[in-house]
């Protein structure tokens, strides 16, 4: 009880802070202004500048389509529980547990247009995405923000913030031994976005 008083103390201050930036928004516009006319083809061009893989799609049956092309390809599947729950793969069921999984199927919280970056956070959870060697991610248009800036402005307005905030930038990879690039070191050595235009 005493707790629970103590956090939302802590959160009513915070919300009262203002986030303050090193620069003036003037300057960051100048340097990394992106064109929000089409974020979907900035988000594109980025990803694919960063390895990761977009599939375009019209409407929810192609993507249900794909998935189901990528079941039969890899049958042992790990969705996420944001995905459990949803139409798109609720006739899917594997029947792996998430350690033996040759790929992961995941939603997301949000694309982000300047780096390519995928953005997923602990309510969709984190195996699916991080244990499999494949990590296939399920998105809408109206999820790509310009800026990783401008998704943290938004996210921040939220009541209930996520225990943990990932931002996936390309599969993992490392050049740590003999300074050879190694993809899929640390998680998926591929990634692809079954993206809703």
């Amino acid at each position: 009880m005493a707790r629970n008083a103590i956090l939302k103390k802590l959160e009513s201050i915070y919300r009262k802070l203002q986030v303050r930036f090193p620069y003036p928004e003037i300057w960051w516009n100048k340097i990394f202004s992106i064109p929000t006319d089409d974020l979907v083809e900035v988000f594109v061009e980025r990803a694919r500048q960063v390895d990761i893989e977009v599939e375009m799609f019209n409407n929810p049956g192609q993507i249900r389509k794909r998935i189901n092309e990528l079941f039969e390809l890899y049958r042992d599947i790990w969705f996420d529980r944001t995905l459990m729950k949803s139409k798109l793969v609720a006739e899917f069921v594997s029947k792996s547990n998430q350690w033996q999984a040759k790929a992961g199927i995941t939603a997301c919280r949000a694309l982000i247009a300047r780096t390519g970056s995928i953005v997923v956070d602990s309510s969709i959870g984190r195996q699916a995405g991080l244990i499999a060697p494949v990590h296939f991610v399920v998105a809408t248009k109206s999820q790509i923000y310009p800026d990783l800036k401008d998704f943290f402005e938004e996210i921040s307005l939220q009541d209930e913030m996520p225990s943990s905030i990932s931002v996936i930038t390309g599969p993992s990879r490392t050049a740590d031994i003999e300074k050879k690039l190694v993809k899929g070191a640390h998680g998926p050595a591929q990634i692809t976005v079954l993206l809703l235009a």
